[in-house]
């Protein structure tokens, strides 16, 4: 059962702090525990000081104030000159689950005015601090619309919930992050957890109550469900240019700091006329995919094309780069085979998918299965450009049809007019080792969607 708070526990009360700007609400914090965790009182009060002072309009106050209720923690805090007043209080609520509310006051009336209620389930006091010290900052953040969420992607535009009533402006550049690793000691103790940066949004429109932004860095790694946050970003921390070029080998100093990941493209621009001191006509003359990302920059490979060669060539070092849509690295086919074409064909419908190795650009491994002629197929292979065509590729799979066998096999995409939501494909093969009658050349010809 959940216990009250009882009497006056050591550093019930502190006040903590620094002086506040003009616009900042001095305020007082007090923290509290039930019988078990009343001793946790000193390190809650720490830990709401980190979560005030990141909270905008509001800072922490500084001279300690022992009481023995809210009521007199407000006049204390009165007498001090705060604004307003945090209480934090954990208290038990199950065998091994701990409720943690924070509320807060005005001073000048006493009323609440905000009010957090969570339930934990813990290991450890020093698990449940860890985990306190990585949530109350972000939740109050999110409760005070400072800090939102991504509710929506699409393509390079990410929608996000805080508008024109939390301050947004078209133009400002949020940070976007999740939850990363925990950090865990001896014994698997939490020490709490990492940041993990997605990638930088900038704000092109806002509603009243949510925004539309342009992904500029990280549009393969920003979900649905990531934090956003205001933070004023030099525009040359994603305004990247090659730093580094061996052959086909190319680096960039954009890295997992501003949310570059593993599988991300970069068109690369030259400048072809100037326009004016910051602005110039460009031409892109390749395209970069990232197969490592280190903190501050990123490695990868010239992307397959049909003009890969002049690409290798015409990409050097001071080149400009510019994240891109990294279309295709996850694709559903849909497709009909025809099988001993020489001798009788016989028709197989096939539905597979394929999906690139993101830390060896152009390498794809594709699975399928299907039905025909009374027969189950399946099959599992890898397929490459090949001379880094985007056109021409070739492989091999592993193939079930009535017994296992192979089939080395050559794919030529076909340009169409749909090929924004979908292209087309066919596939010529030569399968062996499988059932007789199904044996010899082949021909699978394929619809292709890729996301």
């Amino acid at each position: 059962m959940r216990r009250l708070l009882q009497g006056v526990l050591t550093g019930f009360i502190a006040l903590i702090a620094i002086s506040a700007s003009a616009e900042d609400r001095l305020t007082s914090i007090t923290a509290s525990g039930d019988e078990t965790y009343g001793r946790l009182a000193t390190e809650l009060q720490v830990l709401g000081k980190g979560a005030l002072n990141q909270l905008r309009g509001y800072q922490a106050a500084e001279d300690p104030i022992i009481a023995t209720d809210v009521n007199a923690a407000i006049t204390a805090a009165a007498n001090a000159g705060a604004d307003s007043l945090m209480s934090i209080n954990v208290a038990e609520s199950g065998r091994r689950d701990v409720l943690v509310t924070v509320e807060m006051y005005s001073v000048s009336t006493g009323a609440p005015f905000y009010r957090m209620e969570k339930e934990y389930r813990i290991k450890s006091e020093r698990g449940l601090l860890a985990q306190l010290e990585y949530d109350l900052p972000n939740q109050m953040k999110q409760d005070f619309k400072q800090q939102g969420r991504i509710v929506s992607l699409d393509s390079n535009i990410a929608f996000f919930d805080l508008g024109e009533a939390a301050g947004v402006e078209v133009g400002q550049t949020y940070r976007v992050f999740r939850q990363g690793k925990e950090i865990k000691g001896e014994g698997g103790v939490s020490f709490g957890y990492l940041d993990e940066e997605a990638g930088i949004i900038e704000v092109t429109d806002v509603s009243a109550v949510y925004s539309i932004a342009e992904i500029k860095l990280g549009r393969v790694s920003i979900r649905q469900g990531d934090w956003v946050t205001l933070k004023e970003i030099d525009r040359s921390l994603y305004n990247g240019v090659v730093i580094s070029k061996l052959d086909e080998q190319i680096a960039i100093n954009l890295g997992s700091n501003v949310g570059v990941s593993q599988g991300a493209q970069f068109a690369v621009y030259k400048d072809i006329k100037d326009i004016n001191e910051e602005e110039s006509f460009r031409e892109e003359v390749g395209r970069i995919q990232v197969t490592e990302v280190f903190e501050d920059f990123s490695t990868g490979k010239v992307a397959p094309s049909n003009h890969f060669s002049l690409a290798k060539a015409m990409i050097s070092e001071g080149d400009r780069v510019e994240e891109v849509s990294a279309e295709g690295i996850y694709v559903v086919t849909l497709g009909q085979l025809n099988t001993s074409i020489l001798t009788g064909a016989q028709q197989i419908w096939v539905l597979g998918g394929e999906f690139e190795a993101l830390s060896n650009g152009g390498l794809k491994y594709r699975a399928r299965g299907g039905y025909g002629s009374g027969k189950l197929y399946g099959s599992a292979g890898v397929s490459s450009g090949l001379n880094n065509s985007e056109t021409f590729h070739y492989g091999l799979d592993i193939v079930y049809l009535s017994g296992t066998g192979a089939n080395l096999f050559l794919q030529v995409d076909v340009p169409t007019p749909l090929d924004e939501y979908a292209t087309f494909s066919l596939e010529t093969g030569y399968m062996v080792g499988v059932e007789e009658s199904f044996d010899g050349l082949n021909i699978l010809l394929n619809v292709r969607a890729g996301f």
